[in-house]
């Protein structure tokens, strides 16, 4: 280790300084020199290509442990630990993401008077006299690489049934989690549901 160390800095400091400094004599630092690399260095200067390649290809997002993940899927044999120090002899660092802000929808902190809770969460379509009396709504964001898209939900509960319902609260849920469109899961019962919802033609219209 020694050795190695002074042939990586030859360009940096004097010969005989190092030598002085980690103890050992210049004749042996000039045989380390001439002797063939061992198997471990051959080995090491084999991962050092393998790991660019892996932390260029995760777009500098993977760290050791990632890194050395793949190296194991790939049928690579080494320690999680020699990555880690390889990577850090070859200044391979983690690309840090600036964090995105996410848009509020709610603000609970202001002095405006709160309406009643009239409804007192009574959303079964039994509980609910006639149509056109109680509309729910919501509101959420989806990220686009456009920026944020909002979407806003306003439904008559008394078009709908209790299953088309729970449906649609569960489509908008998994797409507000996932981050995705909420197009692209509405079935084609969801679909007849918003329709019925929105033409008039629900039960009492």
């Amino acid at each position: 280790m020694k050795y190695a160390a002074i042939s990586a800095h030859r360009k940096e400091f004097p010969l005989a300084l190092m030598c002085r400094v980690l103890g050992v004599s210049r004749s042996g630092s000039y045989a380390s020199a001439k002797r063939a690399p061992s198997a471990r260095a051959r080995h090491d200067e084999q991962l050092r290509t393998q790991i660019r390649a892996v932390h260029q290809q995760s777009r500098r997002t993977y760290g050791s442990p990632r890194v050395h993940a793949e190296l194991r899927a790939s049928g690579e044999r080494c320690g999680r630990m020699r990555v880690a120090r390889l990577m850090r002899e070859e200044g391979l660092r983690v690309k840090v993401r600036p964090r995105r802000g996410r848009p509020t929808t709610t603000d609970s902190r202001h002095p405006h008077l709160v309406a009643e809770n009239v409804l007192a969460r009574r959303f079964a379509v039994t509980e609910i006299a006639c149509v056109n009396r109680v509309w729910a709504g919501d509101i959420t964001y989806v990220p686009t690489c456009a920026g944020w898209l909002y979407l806003a939900v306003i439904l008559d509960l008394a078009r709908l049934t209790d299953d088309e319902l729970i449906s649609l609260e569960a489509c908008f849920s998994e797409a507000k989690a996932r981050g995705v469109p909420v197009q692209q899961l509405i079935t084609p019962e969801l679909e007849a549901a918003i329709d019925k919802c929105f033409s008039g033609k629900g039960a009492g219209a």
